[in-house]
């Protein structure tokens, strides 16, 4: 993909080492199942398989490894090949619609994040919340970008 002449648009011609046959869409098809499916491995994401999240790594963006699998995607789903199954329904959703699905605290990847929301769904009022967010987990939400208020409003009607 860095040479000067490389086209996502040009119709890739694959052959495998050891394979005589003519490319009619089979090694195609081969050639990016084997891509989409390496994209996990290359550290741009986290979980479990078919319910990984992006992973946060300054090293990857800087090396540009999530603008890569980008493209692999993008360029495997324009010449017909497999798109991207490992992603969490909740970011695949997000994506697409741009609202989330529902998620579950048991699917986060960092202990801190699965340990602060758990102490967050835990809390029975706004008084033990607000206490909550003033002595333990204010700084982390914001930081973090959880709007705390608005789950207030969603969850105790304030």
């Amino acid at each position: 993909m860095k040479r000067d002449d490389f086209s996502f648009y040009k119709d890739p011609n694959i052959i495998f080492s050891g394979e005589e046959a003519a490319d009619l869409g089979g090694p195609k098809r081969e050639f990016f199942r084997l891509v989409v499916n390496q994209l996990p491995q290359m550290g741009v994401f986290e979980g479990q398989p078919g319910r990984m999240y992006f992973s946060h790594d300054i090293s990857l963006i800087e090396r540009e490894r999530y603008r890569f699998a980008g493209q692999c995607v993008a360029w495997s789903l324009l010449h017909d090949g497999p798109g991207l199954s490992a992603l969490h329904p909740s970011v695949y959703n997000m994506m697409v619609t741009g609202r989330p699905a529902s998620f579950n605290i048991e699917d986060a990847t960092d202990y801190d994040v699965f340990t602060n929301l758990n102490k967050i769904q835990e809390c029975q009022t706004t008084h033990e919340l607000q206490e909550l967010i003033s002595k333990e987990v204010g700084y982390w939400a914001a930081s973090n970008g959880c709007n705390l208020q608005r789950y207030i409003k969603y969850h105790y009607g304030q």
